[in-house]
Parts: C-alpha cells; sequence; structure tokens
C-alpha cells in the first residue's frame, strides 16, 4: 500500500508511514476501540500511538528537517542580501567621501593646480588648463609664476592682447622679472609688432634686465652734419655708434622711413633749398630705434658779375682793342658778343679782341658749385 500522503510504499501492518510520519488508514477512519474499551485503555493505545508517531518521525525526520530548512532557508537569504547591501552601500559611502576628500586637498593644493594646468595646455585643452591657473594663482595670492603661465594659455587660445596686457601688469608690479620680460618679448617678435616691442625694451629700468636683453636694445641713428643753412654742397653721411649691427633706413621727403625702407648705403647729396632728412636703426633682432628727423637748408650764392676791362667807350685800331675779364680762383668765364652767354658759349681762357663796329660784349662767371653768376657786360665801338 501507499501512503496517501507522500506516496511512499508502506508495508502492510504498519500504522505510520516511515517517510512521512503520517498516519496509514488501512480501514474507514473511526476509532472502533473506543466503542467497546474503556478510557483508560483508550487513553493506553492513544499514548500508544502518539509513541509510534514520535518514533516513526525519528527514525525518517527528512519531514521535519525539510519544513524546517523551508521556513529557515528564506530567512537567511534575506538576512544575506541585507548585510551585502549594507556593505556596497558603506563601500560606496567610503569611497564617496575618499573622493570628496582628495578633490578638497587637491583644489587648496597649488602645486596640484599647477601641474594640471601644465598638463592639460600641453594636451591643448586651454580652457581647462586656464582654469587651473587661475586657481594656482589664487591660491598663491596672485603670484607672478601662475600669472605668467595664465598669459601663456591665452596667447596660445589666440587672446593676444589680453596676454599682453597681464604681462605688462606683472611687469608694472615687478619690473625685474626675466620671466615676464621674455614671454612678452617672445609674443611681441611672434606678432612682429617691433614699434611695441621697441618701447618695451627701451622702457626697461632693472640693470640685469637690461643687459639680459642688451641686444634688443633700439640704437640711434647720427649725422655727421648738424641741421641748419648751409651755402656750399652739402653731403651728410648717417651712422650708429657701439656694437651692434645695424641697417639704416632714410627718406629725404619728411616721409616714414620705416614705411619706404630706403636702405642708406653712401653719403647723401642734400639739393639746393629745404631738405628733411629722417633716419631710423634697426638693429640685428629688428627692432627699430628712435626715427631722427635732421633739417638742412642749401643756400649756395651766386657769384659776383665779373669785371671786364677795358670800359665801354669808342676805340680805334691803334689802340689796346683787347678785352679782359677778371676771373676769381676756383672758377671758370664764358663769354659771347650782343647776346647773354652760359656755360654752352666760349670759354674765356685769354683777353678777348673788340670786333668793329659797335657790339656788347658779356660775360658770367661760373663758380666751383656751378652756380652762375649775372652777366658782365661793356659796349665798344671799334673805329677803323
Amino acid at each position: 500500500m501507499k501512503c496517501s500522503y507522500c506516496g511512499a510504499l508502506v508495508e502492510e501492518g504498519r500504522v505510520f508511514c516511515m517517510n512521512c510520519g503520517e498516519e496509514i488508514q488501512w480501514v474507514p477512519e473511526y476509532n472502533p476501540i473506543s466503542s467497546y474499551r474503556p478510557n483508560d485503555v483508550v487513553q493506553d493505545v492513544a499514548q500508544s500511538e502518539d509513541s509510534i508517531r514520535e518514533t516513526a518521525v525519528k527514525i525518517n525526520p527528512r519531514k521535519n528537517d525539510s519544513a524546517s530548512r523551508e521556513h529557515v532557508k528564506p530567512r537567511k537569504k534575506k538576512h544575506r542580501f541585507l548585510k551585502t547591501l549594507f556593505f556596497l552601500a558603506a563601500a560606496a559611502l567610503c569611497a564617496l567621501g575618499v573622493k570628496w576628500y582628495i578633490d578638497q586637498k587637491n583644489y587648496n593644493s597649488y602645486d596640484y593646480q599647477m601641474q594640471m594646468a601644465q598638463a592639460t595646455r600641453e594636451s591643448g585643452e586651454y580652457e581647462t588648463a586656464f582654469t587651473y591657473a587661475n586657481r594656482a594663482a589664487v591660491l598663491s595670492g596672485e603670484g607672478e609664476e601662475p600669472q605668467i603661465l595664465k598669459a601663456q594659455i591665452l596667447y596660445e587660445m589666440g587672446n593676444t592682447r589680453e596676454a599682453q596686457k597681464l604681462l605688462e601688469e606683472i611687469i608694472a608690479e615687478n619690473p625685474s622679472s626675466l620671466e615676464a620680460y621674455g614671454q612678452l618679448v617672445y609674443i611681441l617678435e611672434s606678432e612682429e609688432d617691433m614699434a611695441a616691442l621697441s618701447g618695451l625694451i627701451e622702457g626697461i629700468s632693472d640693470e640685469k634686465v637690461k643687459k639680459e636683453y642688451q641686444a634688443y636694445m633700439p640704437v640711434e641713428v647720427k649725422a655727421s652734419q648738424p641741421p641748419g643753412t648751409y651755402e656750399d654742397w652739402t653731403a651728410v653721411e648717417l651712422y650708429t655708434e657701439g656694437e651692434q649691427m645695424c641697417s639704416i633706413y632714410y627718406t629725404t621727403d619728411g616721409t616714414d622711413p620705416l614705411i619706404k625702407r630706403n636702405i642708406y648705403k653712401t653719403a647723401i647729396d642734400l639739393p639746393e633749398g629745404m631738405t628733411t632728412l629722417r633716419a631710423v636703426a634697426i638693429n640685428e633682432k629688428g627692432v627699430p630705434g628712435e626715427i631722427k628727423s635732421y633739417t638742412y637748408n642749401v643756400e649756395i650764392p651766386i657769384p659776383d658779375a665779373p669785371a671786364i676791362t677795358p670800359a665801354s667807350g669808342e676805340y680805334t685800331s691803334a689802340s689796346d682793342t683787347r678785352i679782359t675779364v677778371s676771373v676769381p680762383e676756383g672758377c671758370t668765364a664764358y663769354y659771347s658778343f650782343d647776346e647773354k652767354p652760359g656755360k654752352e658759349s666760349a670759354l674765356y681762357t685769354q683777353p678777348v679782341e673788340m670786333i668793329a663796329g659797335e657790339h656788347t660784349f658779356y660775360a658770367i662767371i661760373v663758380d666751383e658749385n656751378g652756380k652762375e653768376s649775372y652777366p658782365g657786360s661793356a659796349t665798344y665801338i671799334l673805329k677803323e
């Protein structure tokens, strides 16, 4: 027979299932004993049946163990899940706390902010780099090093004017800052702003910085002749003093020599009249000096009219009829009859014979400057 509860085979005569411990009903469920036995006998039988049931359970405790595990196992799983969840939450909070501590420590670390500024700048992350450099500047009390780094980043970002302004502020606060000067010189050279570079170098007051940038120092161009009025043809030479190799550019019409770029090679001959000579020297670093202006007025006087002998009058062939012209030393005389002479006229080298009849003799003097005198003249009547 099979147990009606668990389906296990039960030996004939067994009262309880050895597998599940349930009572086996071989006959319809009623208690015939109680109908004819006294109460004490019935109680003894009931107690005996309870004892057998307990024995059966002890012999095969699988049902109780299974039931126990069914109740205990879910509780253990739930307890283990809660412990794991608590551990993960604690670990997450701990990690967040550590991260917050590290972030706060780095945020308030000057060295960390500078290192990150340099690293992100090198990788081209200029906006991030500037943020780090700016924080480093705050931590250092607007120290020079992070400020210079900020200027470098600004320049690399394309904010040239802002970078220059920041470096100029640093120099104004610390005129002996070699690093700030170096960065600003680099920017102005890169931008080819030589006028600004010249002004920067000329404004150096610190001797150490001045020595460092000696090669950039603008050089003054000088002229061999001082400005003024000259009565002779004059040539002006341009030069510089010192050891720097310079190029000199000039103009004679008053315009900017840095624009026309007329390079000086030989002495400049001044024309007659007013001339404004402007010149500038550019050193080997390309830094121009101050543009110098020199004004000259060349007024070459004309020579006096020549003295002619004999004086005007009537002459006969019997008298001395040779015409003499007084020629000053270094000058030349030209003559003609009846018309005013020029440099293309006959050259006077010796006395000239009168011409028969009435004629006017003219002569001019040309001095060493090429200036012509007014003509001198005399009228002669030569009779035979």
